[in-house]
């Protein structure tokens, strides 16, 4: 729980996650996340836009990253 502390900290005060993340959030669940796009799309409708989503399934794309890679990268940050 310590390094999760840490980590949410940092990105907090760096201000790295986008205002509606809904991972890594204690404060945000996948609701939040889905209501926000709901009202967001809804809006544009009521505008006359065209909405469109393209939809991604990441949940094994952690297990396709090179450590190595990644640790270098959180290194830099």
């Amino acid at each position: 729980m310590m390094v999760y502390d840490q980590l949410d900290q940092y990105l907090q005060d760096h201000k790295l996650l986008y205002e509606y993340q809904s991972g890594f959030q204690s404060a945000f669940l996948t609701d939040t996340c889905l209501v926000h796009l709901t009202d967001y799309l809804n809006q544009e409708q009521d505008k006359g836009s065209y909405v469109g989503m393209v939809l991604l399934d990441l949940q094994k794309a952690f297990d396709t990253v090179d450590h190595g890679i990644l640790i270098q990268k959180l290194k830099a940050l």
